[in-house]
């Protein structure tokens, strides 16, 4: 084994240093990356009206006035699911969203819907975006009917 010259390792040394740098950038962007999902991403509880009309395979959904215990913005969300289902709820509940509100205003969000009950019923809602679930809505309230219904719908600012 022959010991290196002064110009490899010159070159040598230039070839370790543009490794390191490189691996300084891969772990300075992979902070960076999480820092801006950590700053999207919240635990946040809101109130809201809910009214759903199921007819056969189709049915409507309206969130309104979703007010956030971690921001002043107020959203809507409008969906339509399609499942097996007939009835009508308007029902006052809560929920929990992991994303924040400003986040969520013009996302569209695949939804789960269960309802049931006669006068007084249960509803239960779970959001979904790009496959995770991003929150939940719980709520009793008046109506008649029962529905198991999938769909898609969007949320906006009031």
């Amino acid at each position: 084994m022959s010991t290196p010259t002064k110009e490899e390792l010159k070159i040598q040394a230039a070839a370790a240093g543009e490794r390191l740098a490189d691996k300084q950038h891969a772990i300075r962007k992979l902070y960076e990356d999480q820092q801006r999902s950590l700053a999207v991403t919240s635990d946040c509880w809101f109130d809201a009206e809910l009214k759903t009309t199921a007819l056969i395979f189709y049915s409507s959904v309206e969130l309104k006035n979703m007010n956030f215990s971690c921001s002043s913005t107020v959203l809507e969300f409008h969906g339509t699911s399609w499942g097996p289902g007939l009835g009508k709820f308007r029902t006052y509940g809560g929920g929990l969203m992991t994303k924040d509100p400003s986040w969520l205003i013009g996302k569209e969000v695949d939804f789960e819907l269960a309802v049931g009950g006669a006068g007084v019923g249960a509803v239960q809602m779970t959001f979904w975006y790009e496959g995770a679930i991003i929150g939940a809505f719980d709520a009793l309230g008046g109506g008649v009917g029962i529905s198991v219904t999938w769909g898609s719908g969007t949320f906006k600012k009031v």
